[in-house]
C-alpha cells in the first residue's frame, strides 16, 4: 500500500513538472505567483486532493453565494430608498429653516404626501361626457294620411313620437288618431273645464250601442282610455271624463271599473307633488266610496273573497266561470293600493292604513286562493252571485236603472226562471282553468255545466 502510495506521487509529482513546463512555454507573461498557484491547482487535482482541500473549496463556493446574496440586498435597499425619496420627497425652503423649524413636523408637508399618494393610487379621471344636442323635431305631417283632419290636434296635444320601427310609429299615430275620433262634449257640469259645452267623455264605439250608457259611453275601458289619455298636454281632456264618471251620468258598476289606479299612475306623471294635487286630490272622498260601494255589492262574505261575473268582467262569458276571479281582485288590489297611497299623499293616515290592509287581504287572496301552482297561471273559484249582490239587482230594477248594474250570470241569463244556484249544481269552491265555461242556449248565458269543468285541483 505504500508503495503504491508512494508510486502515485511520483506519478503525481512527474505531472506537475511536466504542466509546470508547459505552463511556461505557452505564456512568458504570467509571472512566478501565478505559476505557482496553476500549478497547485493543478496538482491537487492530478493527486486526488485531500479531504482538507477539498472542504477548503466548498467553504470557497459558500462565501462566495453569501456576498453575492448580501450585495442584492444592499442595492434592493437602494433602490428602494431612492424611490421612496423620490414620492415623497420635500419640496425645496425657499429660506434656510431654523434648527427648531428643521426638527418639527411640518403639517404642509404631510398633507402633500398624502395628497401625493391618493393622485398615484386613485383611477385616472373619466373622459368627459358628451353633451347631447337638442332631441330631432319629429313633423306628424308625414303621417297626415293617418290623422287626417286630427293633424292640428295631435300637434298640439301629443308628444311626437318616431322610432326605427315603422309599424310601431304607424301605430302610435293611428292610435292617436281614433282617440281623438272617441272624444266628444258630455254631461255640462260646473266642474268641467267648459260648463257651457259639457265635459270631455271618450267612448268605446264611434255608433251608439244599446247596452252604452249616456253619451254612447261604457265603463269597460275607462281605466285604459284615462291611462292612455295621460300622455296628453291638455290635461282637461282626463280632468273632465273623471268628473263625469262621479259627477255626472257614468254606470260605473255595469263593469269592472279601476278609477283610483289610473288616475293615480296619471297623477305621478304630470303633477309636481304627485297625488296630494289635481284631479286625484279633488275626488279622493268619491273614489273612496266607489271602492266600498263595490265591497257592499260584490262581497261575498261566505265565500271571502270578490264576486264578478265572466260578462260583467269585460270577458263576454269566454274566460272561466263567475266567482272569485283574478282579474276583479287584482283590480280591487291595484285600487287598495292607489288609495292608501293618495290618502298617505294628503296626509289622511286613517284612510291610508285602512286601504293598505284592504290590499294585503286582496294579494292573499290572489297569491293563495287563485295561483295554480301546476298551471303556474291563475284561475278563477267558481262561487254562486253572493245575496247582496242580487238585492242590488233587485232595487235598481224597481229604479228602471238595471243596465247600469249589467250582470249577467248563471242564474239570471237563462231560458227559463232558476233559483240559485241551479239544480243542475253549481261548482261552488271549484278552481276552474281560463277555458272552463258555462253552456246554455241563450248568447249570454253561462249556467255552468259540470262535464265541462276541468278542475285544476283534481277534485
Amino acid at each position: 500500500m505504500r508503495q503504491h502510495h508512494r508510486g502515485g506521487a511520483a506519478d503525481g509529482d512527474d505531472a506537475t513538472a511536466a504542466l509546470r513546463s508547459a505552463v511556461h512555454e505557452d505564456s512568458d507573461d504570467y509571472d512566478d505567483d501565478d505559476d505557482d498557484e496553476g500549478v497547485e491547482q493543478m496538482s491537487l487535482l492530478t493527486s486526488g486532493a485531500s479531504a482538507t482541500g477539498r472542504h477548503r473549496r466548498r467553504s470557497d463556493c459558500a462565501w462566495q453565494r453569501w456576498c453575492q446574496m448580501a450585495c442584492a440586498v444592499v442595492v434592493g435597499l437602494a433602490i428602494g430608498h431612492t424611490l421612496a425619496d423620490h414620492v415623497f420627497k420635500r419640496p425645496a425652503a425657499a429660506t434656510t429653516a431654523s434648527p427648531t423649524e428643521r426638527s418639527a413636523p411640518s403639517k404642509a408637508s404631510s398633507s402633500q404626501r398624502v395628497a401625493t399618494v391618493e393622485a398615484v393610487a386613485s383611477p385616472p379621471p373619466p373622459p368627459p361626457v358628451r353633451k347631447l344636442g337638442p332631441p330631432p323635431r319629429v313633423d306628424p305631417s308625414k303621417w297626415k294620411h293617418v290623422l287626417n283632419e286630427s293633424l292640428a290636434w295631435v300637434e298640439e296635444t301629443v308628444p311626437h313620437f318616431e322610432c326605427a320601427d315603422a309599424d310601431v310609429t304607424l301605430t302610435y299615430w293611428y292610435r292617436w288618431r281614433l282617440f281623438h275620433l272617441h272624444m266628444r262634449r258630455g254631461d255640462k257640469l260646473r266642474a268641467c273645464s267648459s260648463p257651457a259645452e259639457g265635459c270631455w267623455v271618450v267612448t268605446e264605439f264611434l255608433h251608439k250601442v244599446f247596452w252604452s250608457g249616456a253619451h254612447n259611453t261604457i265603463v269597460a275601458p275607462a281605466g285604459h282610455h284615462m291611462m292612455e289619455g295621460r300622455w296628453l298636454r291638455d290635461a282637461s281632456v282626463i280632468d273632465d271624463y273623471a268628473r263625469f264618471w262621479f259627477l255626472g251620468q257614468g254606470w260605473r258598476k255595469q263593469y269592472t271599473f279601476w278609477p283610483a289606479y289610473a288616475l293615480w299612475q296619471r297623477s305621478l306623471l304630470l303633477q309636481r307633488r304627485g297625488a296630494a294635487e289635481g284631479i286625484t286630490a279633488e275626488l279622493f272622498p268619491l273614489l273612496a266610496d266607489n271602492y266600498r260601494d263595490w265591497q257592499r255589492t260584490h262581497y261575498a262574505a261566505r265565500a271571502g273573497c270578490i264576486f264578478q261575473s265572466c260578462h260583467a268582467d269585460g270577458q263576454e262569458n269566454s274566460a272561466g266561470l263567475d266567482g272569485c276571479r283574478p282579474t276583479i281582485t287584482a283590480v280591487m288590489f291595484g285600487e287598495a293600493s292607489a288609495l292608501a297611497a293618495i290618502a298617505a299623499a294628503l296626509r289622511n293616515t286613517s284612510e291610508s292604513a285602512f286601504f293598505a290592509a284592504e290590499a294585503a287581504k286582496w294579494q292573499r287572496v290572489l297569491e293563495q286562493r287563485l295561483w295554480d301552482p301546476r298551471l303556474k297561471f291563475f284561475v278563477t273559484e267558481a262561487q254562486p252571485p253572493p245575496p247582496n249582490l242580487h238585492q242590488e239587482l233587485q232595487r235598481m230594477n224597481r229604479l228602471k236603472r238595471s243596465r247600469e248594474v249589467q250582470t249577467y250570470f248563471g242564474c239570471l241569463a237563462c231560458d227559463r226562471k232558476r233559483t240559485c244556484p241551479p239544480e243542475r249544481g253549481w261548482p261552488q269552491g271549484k278552481r276552474v282553468t281560463v277555458r272552463a265555461r258555462g253552456q246554455s242556449s241563450r248568447r249570454l248565458g253561462s249556467v255552468p255545466q259540470l262535464a265541462s269543468i276541468s278542475s285544476s285541483d283534481g277534485t
